[in-house]
Parts: C-alpha cells; structure tokens; sequence
C-alpha cells in the first residue's frame, strides 16, 4: 500500500535526486527524490522522507528527533533533520540533524533505506548543508565552529574536518 503524506500544509525543502537502481521499491523506474518535510500545523510530524518523480512512493526515513524549528535572516527556516543529498552511488544519504543535542545541528549520514544513522561531525556550531565530492570520499558543507560560517571538507575515510574558507563572510551552501 502506498504512504501518501497527510494533506496538511507541509514544506518540502532540499531535494537531492537518486537513481532508482541504487535501493528504490521494487518496480520503481527513473529516479527518488529525498526531502525535509515538516507538518507546519505544529504536529511535530516531520523528517526526511523519499518519494519518486510521479508522486507515488514515500517513505518516511527519519522521524524529527527534537521538534525545535530555527528561522533566523541569514540561514531561513532550519529543521530538524534538514538538507538531504544522497551520495553519488546512491548508497547513502548526508543530512543534518539536531538530534544530538537540540540546540547544536551536526551531519549525519545514513543509508539510503534509512539505516545505520551515524554522526559525522561533533562541534560546538553549526554543521550543515553538505554536498558530496564527485567520488563520494568527501562531503563539502558550512560550518560555524571556526565562529562565522566557513566553508569545510570532510573526509569520510577518517573524519578529519579542513577547513577552506578563511574571510569576513558567511561562506555556505558548498556545490559540487
């Protein structure tokens, strides 16, 4: 039986496309989409979710641990569990979640189905939006642990943390 999302006044943010091949439903064909979606009608009903191209799908793979919303002039509206991007195999998913402390959003990685949820980074500041290097052994994000908003590399094969950007800015939203 399909899930359909309730029909409640919902924010679909930060969409990462995935190839259907890399762990889609059965039958599935063209490509998954992973999102935040968050019930704004103050439910707490929200998390990452994957859904295909035609609307018929989802499948809920994270369910908001700490139900504390953040808008603020410079970053916008920061969920809970927030800006998914699937790696470039398909296998997994990094995201960024506030689930290890409720006032402190690091990235996560997760596979694709939803399992073995781990934290990559653990720092004083916000961690977010990361974006995945071509082979998928770095993940490239934003991060205040400096004090401003700098731009980071993560390297998946230790841990290690470099930071890039050094300026006066507020350096985010790293692409590929």
């Amino acid at each position: 039986m399909e899930t359909r999302l309730p029909s409640l006044a919902w924010a679909l943010l930060f969409t990462s496309a995935l190839p259907a091949a890399a762990a889609a439903p059965p039958n599935s064909a063209g490509q998954l989409i992973a999102f935040t979606a968050a019930g704004l009608d103050g439910d707490g009903f929200g998390g990452i979710w994957l859904v295909r191209p035609d609307g018929t799908g989802f499948k809920q793979l994270t369910s908001f641990a700490n139900p504390i919303f953040e808008l603020d002039d410079l970053h916008g509206l920061q969920l809970p569990e927030d800006h998914p991007t699937v790696s470039p195999n398909g296998k997994q998913i990094a995201f960024v979640s506030n689930r290890g402390h409720a006032f402190n959003k690091e990235l996560y990685l997760m596979d694709v189905n939803g399992a073995n949820v781990r934290r990559l980074t653990d720092s004083p500041g916000l961690d977010t939006e990361p974006s995945w290097s071509p082979d998928g052994g770095k993940i490239a994000f934003s991060s205040a642990r400096f004090g401003g908003l700098d731009i980071c590399i993560l390297d998946l094969t230790n841990l290690a943390v470099t930071r890039i950007t050094t300026n006066p800015f507020e350096d985010v939203e790293p692409g590929q």
